[in-house]
């Protein structure tokens, strides 16, 4: 389902404040970016708390602003290493004293990161990621969107790389900006699935099934180039979701054992399975509760369940990457290239010859943002913005 050409790497690099300067100045689709924060409205911009995070780590939260050029004169001035997005109050976060200060709207949103996976990744840990683990991360954004979708009616959702090692996705749909705390935390909960709520024999939730339809396009080939089950402990890993007498788990593992490969260890999980559905044995959902083990999104609760937790803006610069926040396609979440993205050292780098193209085109140099290796991901986050906008 990936290309097999992409190699993804977490090393990191230093960025400098100069680099930073150049980036808000030149780079930062400063239009677009307020349009959606303020939705097309400079009170309600106003109301909307942003967090910087400066050199040093010095970190500064409820900041407010009231107009597109007096943020862009704090990106200037400060050079935010990090720029977070928080809630729309009912008064200026100057106010936020106030004992009735209170949030009043907030994108839905999901953080999603790859190293949360690495009890069932063989290939990278922590940070690093591959072509051989990113397909965890297709089937994230894939379930992901389809719950969305199809659970809670929700269009209007944006997915953006977080500059590193996972993903976040943005809800602007109006009835999930304006989700009140118990709601955000009922709908965080629906979508966190884990294995132990699969049962041993009750038919599956709608949403669940359609989850296991789309890990199924992945789950050879990832368990396959994983080799999840070329040891003994991985083999256990397994079983332990097995709900079954250890007896019979232990004589299954003995069998696993005569073979060498995953694949071949894997053929007899699904023998047993056949032999589960002729109620041999009472446990007929083991196949289902491993693949939701290793494959369901595997979202900070916490941030999705708050109307106070903050998120890496998109178009925020990774500090430690120097890559910028792109959003992207779900439809394209298979072929995205974690190392072909944007950064503020690419940018720079390519400045002089995309000014030329510009010029030839009689563009508007004020927003390069439009041209080069910003077009594709500003215009995926302009087009979501018309969507929203024209309802």
């Amino acid at each position: 389902m990936v290309s097999s050409n992409l190699v993804f790497a977490s090393d990191e690099i230093a960025v400098s404040e100069e680099v930073l300067s150049s980036y808000y100045k030149e780079y930062f689709p400063l239009d677009p970016f307020i349009e959606w924060l303020g939705y097309r409205n400079d009170e309600t911009l106003s109301r909307r708390e942003f967090s910087f995070t400066l050199k040093d780590d010095v970190y500064t939260r409820f900041r407010s602003f009231t107009s597109k050029e007096e943020l862009h004169q704090a990106f200037i001035k400060t050079k935010p290493e990090k720029i977070d997005i928080g809630a729309i109050y009912n008064y200026s976060c100057k106010h936020r004293l106030s004992p009735d200060f209170k949030e009043e709207q907030r994108e839905l949103v999901f953080d999603i990161d790859i190293s949360d996976y690495d009890d069932v990744r063989t290939c990278c840990q922590e940070a690093r990621i591959c072509q051989k683990c990113w397909p965890l991360m297709s089937i994230c954004v894939k379930v992901l969107e389809e719950t969305l979708k199809t659970a809670f009616g929700f269009e209007q959702i944006l997915f953006v790389f977080s500059g590193r090692r996972g993903i976040h996705c943005w809800v602007f749909d109006e009835e999930a900006r304006k989700l009140n705390g118990a709601e955000r935390f009922a709908l965080a909960h629906y979508c966190q699935v884990t294995a132990q709520q699969i049962g041993t024999s009750h038919r599956l939730h709608t949403h669940i099934q359609n989850a296991l339809k789309i890990t199924d396009l992945y789950w050879d080939e990832y368990l396959e180039t994983q080799d999840l089950l070329g040891t003994e402990e991985g083999i256990d890993s397994f079983l332990k979701y097995v709900k079954l007498d250890d007896s019979i788990k232990n004589e299954w593992k003995e069998q696993m054992l005569k073979y060498d490969t995953t694949m071949e260890r894997w053929s007899i999980f699904q023998q047993k399975r056949k032999e589960a559905q002729s109620k041999k044995y009472r446990d007929r959902l083991f196949i289902e509760r491993i693949k939701i083990a290793v494959t369901y999104p595997r979202i900070d609760i916490k941030v999705t369940e708050g109307f106070n937790h903050l998120l890496k803006a998109p178009f925020s610069v990774h500090p430690k990457t120097g890559k910028v926040c792109v959003p992207f396609n779900a439809d394209d979440v298979d072929s995205f290239d974690c190392d072909n993205v944007p950064t503020v050292f690419s940018l720079r780098k390519n400045d002089e010859e995309l000014v030329k193209v510009i010029e030839k085109q009689e563009g508007d140099m004020s927003k390069k943002y439009y041209h080069g290796e910003m077009k594709e991901s500003v215009k995926i986050f302009t087009d979501l913005l018309n969507q929203v906008f024209s309802e």
